[in-house]
């Protein structure tokens, strides 16, 4: 079983527009996922095969220049990628091919519609239509160049929530069998909220967010993975088994203001917070009633991708302000690899749990005036766990072997740069992260 979800929650404000509201504007974009996929393969023979397999993949869509592109230029030696996809379509959209043929139709109806047809194809701009500058892939709430005065909050909220549990089995019994359960889980999502200003005139004024209340730039990510995989043979002579489970998250999420002026009564909150845990269990067991059994067992749990909170080229006047980037990521890993048999047993058992996303906070070229506190705060969680058994029991040779290896790399970075002035009653630069290990 295999599966790809490229799924785009988009809220958007476009430039331009001016918004006059007596109490709060909201601007949300929400994408709450749920996956379940269960494989299990059995058979029974003189000679038994039996394998389940189950992949799936979560991301933003293939936008130019995302990961998504990289994986299609990858896959097919850089013959393909979206660029090229534009453009192909592009050249066919403009192609004359049957223009020129009906163009000399003595049929006055014929020509006038071929006519028609071309001139319509002529507008047609397929990388304008493709482009993804303005808004970003994934789900995402966002505002442009605008005019914004609320009596109470503004508020841009960004959510992805994603729930996936997968099983996989293989099960073989016969003279000879082998037995396999394949699980594979990619995750490549995006959360996004964004104020992004250009400084053109909104209706003759220049653009501002005014609130009597608070602004609040909110992106928001929360995945919980979890995979299980089971392998079994029983045999004759020669039983084999083998389970794997791989789960990669490498999603994103970003909280941000650019070019933007704000006059705000209370607080400004720029936050951007990630909750990634994944789960992963692998068994494999292997029995040969008198030749050999052999088992192996493998599970990868990794969690990276990056959170970003910032302010940048933007001048903002407020109560307090505060940015901030957050995660919080668990990964556990175990597999457990068992065989027996009357002449020889061999198992192996391997675990690997690696953590390793950027977490940071930043104001970047930024003028803040505010009455109270300026903190740009980022702080990482991380705990990671890996377990592996290998046991092989045999009349004769006996081999069993494990390993597990955890790998914690977070890096959290909090700062102030590029002449960023900041006035207020007090400044907190903060940023923790766990030991890399």
């Amino acid at each position: 079983e295999s599966s790809a979800a490229s799924d785009v929650y988009k809220r958007q404000v476009e430039d331009g527009v001016s918004i006059n509201a007596k109490n709060d504007v909201l601007i949300s974009g929400l994408s709450n996922k749920a996956g379940d996929s269960k494989v299990v393969s059995g058979s029974g023979g003189v000679f038994a095969l039996a394998v389940g397999l189950s992949v799936y993949s979560y991301g933003d869509g293939v936008a130019s220049g995302g990961e998504a592109d990289k994986q299609l230029s990858d896959s097919s030696d850089g013959a393909a990628d979206m660029d090229k996809v534009n453009t192909q379509a592009q050249d066919q959209a403009k192609n004359d091919v049957v223009f020129d043929l009906l163009k000399s139709s003595d049929d006055d109806r014929v020509k006038a519609i071929n006519a028609s047809a071309k001139a319509k194809r002529d507008t047609i701009d397929v990388a304008s239509a493709a482009s993804t500058l303005a808004v970003p892939g994934g789900t995402s709430a966002s505002v442009g160049n605008v005019l914004i005065n609320a009596g109470g909050d503004v508020s841009l909220n960004s959510s992805d929530e994603l729930e996936v549990d997968i099983t996989t089995g293989g099960f073989a019994a016969g003279g000879g069998a082998v037995g396999a359960g394949i699980a594979v889980l990619n995750v490549n999502t995006g959360s996004t909220a964004q104020a992004v200003g250009t400084g053109a005139d909104v209706h003759g004024i220049l653009p501002r967010i005014t609130a009597g209340g608070g602004v609040n730039i909110n992106a928001f990510s929360s995945h919980m993975l979890t995979g299980d995989s089971y392998a079994g043979t029983i045999a004759g002579t020669v039983a084999l088994s083998a389970d794997v489970i791989v789960v990669n998250d490498t999603s994103r999420t970003k909280a941000f203001a650019d070019g933007q002026k704000m006059t705000v009564g209370g607080l400004v909150n720029v936050g951007a917070d990630a909750k990634r845990t994944a789960k992963l269990k692998g068994f494999g067991a292997a029995v040969s009633l008198f030749g050999v059994g052999a088992g192996a067992s493998v599970a990868t749990a990794t969690i990276g991708g990056a959170i970003d909170a910032y302010i940048k080229n933007s001048d903002i006047g407020a109560g307090a302000v505060t940015v901030s980037a957050s995660s919080d990521d668990k990964a556990t890993a175990e597999a457990i690899a068992a065989s027996g048999g009357l002449g020889a047993a061999i198992s192996g058992a391997a675990t690997i749990a690696t953590i390793d996303p950027t977490v940071t906070a930043t104001v970047d070229n930024a003028i803040l005036t505010a009455g109270n506190a300026v903190e740009v705060l980022a702080t990482a969680k991380s705990e990671a766990s890996t377990d592996s058994i290998g046991v092989a029991v045999a009349g004769g040779l006996a081999v069993g072997g494990s390993g597990a290896d955890t790998t914690i790399a977070t890096k959290a970075k909090a700062s102030i740069i590029n002449g960023a002035n900041i006035t207020a009653g007090s400044i907190c630069l903060l940023y923790t992260s766990p030991s890399p290990r």
